[in-house]
């Protein structure tokens, strides 16, 4: 049965298989046909060695959706079915419709049934089916806009665009020849890539016929050129640097006519090589003859709605202005108008022609209008604000333009007339807008400020006058306004600002009072149409909020009664000396001293006292040192110093001795003279010590607590 089951599954095109996952995710093909040596050109023998292989096929661009299909089929155990593409060892590329019954198996793994079958050929149908279906819809779309379209603008934007995006195309243009260039100019495009059209390398001369290209050569020999191999093709071999980074794998050109003679180019590209054969070419070349019989008809109509439109002009200036339109003689009577005065005025056009301009206009009564002809007949066209009264009464603002000319001998003057209440209106607002804007501004606690790209200040708010001190700030620049250092710490922040658009920074501003603030000053750029950016910023002054943060930086690192670092800061510099110990082998010290009887002042005389005391002793410690020493206190009456770096160990007997005399010395608190003694533990950490900072920390207490051993006012170094 087996043999005759193997014979069955040997006659099934395709490989029939199984796939199995493990619940831990592990999978592999426990069996494959023979026919996987034709599809994946691999043996079933080295699938079983090493599955991957056959999935390191699958195009990458195909594999998230595979798996995808394959995890929905895992989850709720449906039938897997799915087609995807792979790439061949030796380099085919293969569609591939694979198919597969899952089961659970015992152990919980799930295991597919199935079979893959070579579908290249089947695919390759389906997709020139659906490349005709697609230019054939394109074809029927494009004659509906050849039907309604009425100038050769949209009519060759529409054909690009309908190209594109109904024909299957990546890109399509249209291109004109330019007599001057003796090139094509791409007058409409569409699709991805028409960067590529700004190139002014993408275009050869069609009127030599070396290296002219395809679209030039259907210009200049009026017929269809087809490159089915854009990148390889020796006419377009020149462009395949362009070609290939646009994704162009085939194109053609066909040439557009009118009354038989060529008139512009039709060029589309597809993705794809050998992506043109003869029905779409043959579709591409209908649809360009209608373009041609449509252009034809196109131009016919054009001349006959130019010569229309030349007749109309005069009319259409009449009573389609928005502007009242006046032709009045020198005498100042109505002699024709527009029906947009009929209609503003409430007059008809009967009455209009028997009224004289004063009969509309009061400002221009007989004397007035005597000095009104005068000036016009100067200047020739004057412009001036006026009022008009309509039929009922009522009375506008208006601007008049009035043109001086002469026709068969006799003067007159054409008088355009517009309705300006709205603008007044609108000029009312915007000067109560500035009025409330100024006010909001200059009530501000910030500096506000606006410049020219160039640094010179267009507006500043009052806080800058008042507070900042800019008086006279219009059209100054900034070293004008502030001192030479800081103005030259501005301006590069400027420059900065406009470069990446926002930018924060904190100045040191000196202030009208005589006394320097910190503000937080936020820099934009601000764009303009057709102009260079300005910058504009807003300063706030946050010098409370600094001292604030100074002072909390001290209450984090200094001991508030002393004035000296805490543990903290000890700590830290700590950490930092025996790092710089290590790496430049030198070593280093650490004191622990406390006061000795300390507890006997405070119980005897006092905390305030022994407050006093501990400072004096602070002053005193911190002079017996260098400057890159620390001098800590570390709560009560303990104290620890830190000798960052010294030669031997004698350095800092040295150090202690000084420090015992200092306090050995008498202390005079309000009426008390005190006389102190100290003991001090020292812990030398040597240039081979493996020692951290808690070990020397330890070891100087250690010490210390054996020098008030040995009888207080001394000091001992530790020893293991």
């Amino acid at each position: 049965m087996s043999q005759y089951l193997e014979k069955l599954i040997r006659a099934v095109p395709g490989v029939v298989y199984q796939f199995r996952m493990a619940p831990t995710g592990e999978w592999n093909f426990p069996y494959l046909s023979d026919g996987v040596r034709e599809l994946y050109e691999f043996a079933p023998e080295a699938v079983y060695a090493d599955a991957s292989i056959m999935l390191a096929c699958v195009v990458k661009a195909d594999g998230p959706a595979l798996w995808r299909s394959l995890q929905l089929s895992l989850d709720a155990l449906l039938p897997w079915v799915h087609e995807f593409r792979i790439s061949t060892p030796s380099g085919a590329m293969k569609w591939v419709r694979g198919q597969a019954m899952p089961e659970r198996l015992d152990d919980g793994a799930i295991l597919w049934s199935g079979i893959l079958v070579d579908i290249s050929a089947l695919k390759t149908a389906e997709m020139r089916l659906l490349r005709l279906q697609k230019l054939y819809a394109a074809v029927i779309e494009a004659n509906r806009l050849i039907s309604r379209t009425q100038s050769h603008t949209d009519l060759f934007s529409g054909i690009c665009r309908i190209a594109v995006e109904l024909g299957g195309m990546k890109m399509a243009w249209i291109g004109v020849p330019n007599e001057a260039s003796q090139q094509l100019d791409a007058i409409a495009m569409f699709g991805d890539g028409i960067e590529i059209l700004r190139n002014p390398e993408f275009y050869a001369r069609f009127d030599v016929a070396e290296g002219r290209g395809q679209a030039a050569t259907a210009f200049s020999e009026s017929r269809v050129i087809v490159n089915q191999d854009f990148l390889r093709n020796p006419n377009t071999r020149r462009w395949s640097d362009l070609g290939q980074r646009h994704g162009f794998g085939s194109s053609a050109s066909f040439p557009i006519r009118n009354d038989r003679k060529t008139i512009a180019v039709l060029t589309v590209y597809r993705a794809d090589i050998r992506a043109f054969d003869t029905e779409s070419v043959d579709l591409l070349d209908r649809l360009s003859s209608d373009i041609s019989h449509a252009v034809t008809a196109l131009s016919a109509v054009a001349e006959r709605k130019h010569l229309e439109e030349a007749l109309r002009f005069r009319q259409f200036g009449l009573d389609q202005a928005d502007e009242e339109i006046f032709w009045v003689n020198q005498h100042g009577r109505v002699c024709e108008v527009n029906e947009t005065a009929g209609r503003l005025l409430g007059y008809s056009h009967d009455e209009l022609l028997r009224l004289c301009m004063a009969d509309i206009d009061p400002a221009l009564v007989a004397e007035q209008w005597q000095k009104h002809w005068r000036a016009l007949k100067r200047d020739k066209i004057l412009r001036f604000e006026s009022t008009q009264r309509t039929r009922d009464g009522r009375t506008c603002p208006t601007e008049v333009v009035a043109n001086y000319f002469e026709y068969q001998g006799v003067e007159y003057s054409c008088m355009l007339v517009r309705n300006i209440t709205e603008l007044k209106i609108m000029e009312q607002a915007l000067a109560e807008s500035q009025g409330r804007f100024n006010l909001f501004m200059d009530t501000l606690p910030a500096a506000v400020f606006i410049k020219e790209s160039d640094g010179s200040v267009l507006y500043a708010n009052r806080y800058m006058s008042d507070v900042i001190g800019a008086r006279h700030w219009m059209g100054k620049s900034t070293r004008q306004l502030f001192p030479s250092e800081l103005a030259e710490r501005m301006i590069a922040d400027d420059r900065h600002a406009l470069d990446v658009g926002y930018h924060v920074v904190e100045e040191q501003v000196p202030t009208t009072d005589g006394v320097t603030r910190t503000y937080q000053t936020h820099k934009f750029r601000i764009e303009r149409p057709e102009q260079a950016p300005i910058l504009g910023g807003i300063a706030i002054d946050i010098s409370e909020h600094k001292a604030m943060e100074e002072k909390i930086r001290t209450l984090a690192y200094f001991d508030s009664l002393t004035n000296l670092p805490n543990r903290r800061m000890l700590l830290d510099r700590l950490t930092q000396a025996l790092s710089r110990a290590r790496r430049h082998h030198t070593p280093l010290a650490v004191m622990f001293l406390d006061l000795d009887y300390f507890k006997n002042i405070n119980d005897l005389l006092g905390h305030d006292v022994g407050d006093a005391l501990l400072k004096v002793v602070s002053a005193r410690l911190t002079r017996c040192v260098r400057t890159g020493d620390t001098v800590s206190r570390h709560g009560g009456d303990e104290f620890i110093i830190l000798l960052a770096e010294i030669a031997a160990p004698e350095d800092a007997a040295l150090v202690a001795e000084k420090i015992i005399n200092a306090i050995n010395a008498p202390i005079q608190i309000e009426c008390h003279t005190l006389n102190i003694t100290t003991s001090i533990g020292i812990a030398v950490c040597r240039v081979d010590s493996a020692d951290e900072v808690q070990d020397l920390l330890k070891k100087a207490d250690a010490a210390m607590y054996a020098a008030k051993d040995e009888g207080r006012n001394g000091y001992q170094f530790f020893r293991e």
